[in-house]
């Protein structure tokens, strides 16, 4: 990681690089990414991280979600403010069509910089940007992205009702609480007792699990990324994983 300074535009320049050469996976890829940001942020002391997702990069997250089976969460797609990483993150132009940027750039006088693997077709997403949803807007008669992005505003909406709804769930849930609760419930509140501990992006099949130890009549553990959950005394724990060391939170 390097940091310059812009002579045009004069503001402070952070760059980085892959310890590895070559293309990873996607999902690889963005945690490479979040790490950077966390890193950089340190070190410049930057409070809140500006990203420049805009409205078509919304539609495609929300098309290829729905594609993985997310729910309600996963549809809601990108918020245009929110907290990831341990950094206050806002993304200013997620109204604006890819498009807009653009012309608004050329107007500005600003180069457009294109990173060439959007146009490689070899990854998911630009094969969706390229190709799924210009075929379903050709197929359907219209325009789709605004449809999608419509209904990740709906979701996102639910979504900060329920986190209200739920309220502040302890460190250690008891499951006779919450097994009194619907499953919608159930699911939402395991989702975000998850975040809290950076299993962020749970999966329906690492959410069942967990929802499994709170119907069940015995203790269980399950196995998530990073750690598990264990049920003890009609409690929730979550137990992280530090080499070879469990500790228990």
């Amino acid at each position: 990681m390097g940091q310059g300074v812009g002579k045009k535009e004069g503001f402070a320049g952070v760059l980085g690089r892959a310890k590895r050469a070559g293309r990873t996976g996607e999902g690889e890829a963005r945690l490479a990414r979040w790490a950077f940001f966390q890193k950089a942020a340190f070190k410049c002391k930057v409070g809140e991280l500006w990203l420049a997702h805009h409205s078509d990069d919304q539609a495609e997250t929300i098309l290829m979600q729905l594609l993985r089976g997310a729910g309600p969460d996963g549809l809601a797609g990108m918020a245009i403010r929110s907290k990831q990483s341990g950094l206050d993150v806002a993304r200013p132009l997620l109204g604006l069509s890819r498009d807009v940027v653009r012309r608004a750039a050329r107007d500005e006088g600003l180069r457009w910089r294109e990173d060439k693997t959007n146009h490689d077709g070899k990854g998911w997403r630009s094969r969706v940007r390229r190709n799924v949803l210009p075929y379903l807007s050709k197929m359907y008669g219209r325009e789709v992205r605004g449809a999608l992005c419509r209904a990740a505003e709906i979701l996102a909406g639910e979504r900060e009702y329920w986190e209200k709804e739920i309220g502040k769930i302890p460190s250690h849930p008891d499951v006779r609480e919450w097994r009194k609760k619907a499953v919608a419930w159930q699911r939402r509140a395991i989702r975000i007792w998850l975040d809290r501990f950076g299993c962020s992006g749970s999966t329906f099949a690492e959410v069942e699990g967990v929802r499994n130890s709170v119907v069940s009549g015995k203790s269980v553990k399950w196995q998530l990324r990073g750690g598990w959950v264990r049920r003890s005394q009609n409690k929730l724990f979550w137990v992280k994983d530090i080499g070879r060391i469990a500790k228990r939170e």
